[in-house]
């Protein structure tokens, strides 16, 4: 006998609110219940992602890769047996990603009730969306699921580029003091004041839906509010591209950095000093 759990997920900025978690299909019930072992971890046997799912919690069409037209992932979880405590969690992660992008949590106590043996499985069930209904971002993910807060299991997944966009590439980045209205480098330079506002300026060929993040750190730490993205809603060959930042206060003496994103992994890192 299987058991259906639901989770849903809506990605708001980086962080996810469950939206509801529940279960009900049909149990095995009696006057006098067993009180089954205290489970102390899970073993799953099945993971599939797809674009849909019916009824019953099932995947329509499994598959490891979707589109960057995609605005809904569903994950179909299977796991051996019916426990009756504990707590699964799906982490949504990715490879660019500095925290998970999403996470939600089913209380198995509240699905597997009143069983009277542990026999068959037990289906967790995913939905992942964008913050406004907006697709995936192209890149490498990874579903993440723990029980009681141990990882029982990673399941990767990609969102590839679409047929007919071209291949993405940085051919140049540099830093400058400034970009002119031609998005041309002004006084390209390494070392800055603490004043200053420095400007990573580039070129490069980005294919529809491609995207570009650059954060600037200091000491390896990320200025969360440096992270800016480009995302492109068509094919962009020989495209340039420009990011300033400059801290609240100024910058620090020392050294900094500059790291670049395409599609997810690090394309460039621009090092630079600031002086007094």
């Amino acid at each position: 006998m299987e058991r259906f759990a639901a989770l849903a997920c809506v990605l708001l900025g980086g962080c996810c609110c469950p939206m509801g978690g529940s279960g009900n299909t049909t149990t095995t019930t009696s006057t006098t219940p067993a009180a089954p072992a205290t489970p102390t971890g899970i073993t799953i046997t099945s993971v599939t992602f797809g674009r849909s799912i019916d009824a019953e919690g099932r995947i329509d069409q499994p598959m490891t890769e979707f589109a960057p037209t995609d605005t809904e992932i569903r994950a179909s979880i299977w796991i051996d047996g019916r426990p009756s405590r504990g707590i699964v969690e799906q982490r949504l992660l990715s490879e660019w990603s500095l925290e998970p992008i999403a996470s939600a949590t089913v209380d198995l106590s509240q699905v597997n009730v009143g069983l009277t043996s542990a026999a068959g499985r037990t289906l967790v069930t995913g939905r992942f969306t964008l913050d406004g209904g907006a697709p995936f971002y192209i890149g490498s993910y990874r579903l993440e699921v723990r029980y009681d807060g141990a990882v029982a299991g990673t399941y990767p997944f990609r969102v590839a580029p679409l047929a007919g966009a071209i291949p993405s590439r940085v051919t140049r980045a540099t830093l400058a003091r400034g970009v002119s209205p031609e998005r041309a480098a002004i006084e390209p330079a390494t070392t800055f004041a603490a004043s200053d506002t420095p400007t990573l300026v580039g070129t490069g060929d980005f294919g529809q839906h491609s995207w570009l993040e650059v954060r600037w750190m200091t000491n390896g730490v990320v200025h969360r509010d440096s992270v800016r993205e480009a995302r492109f809603d068509r094919n962009r060959p020989a495209a340039t591209f420009s990011f300033d930042f400059r801290p609240a206060g100024g910058w620090p003496t020392g050294q900094h950095e500059v790291v670049l994103l395409l599609d997810g992994p690090v394309v460039g890192r621009y090092p630079f000093t600031v002086s007094r």
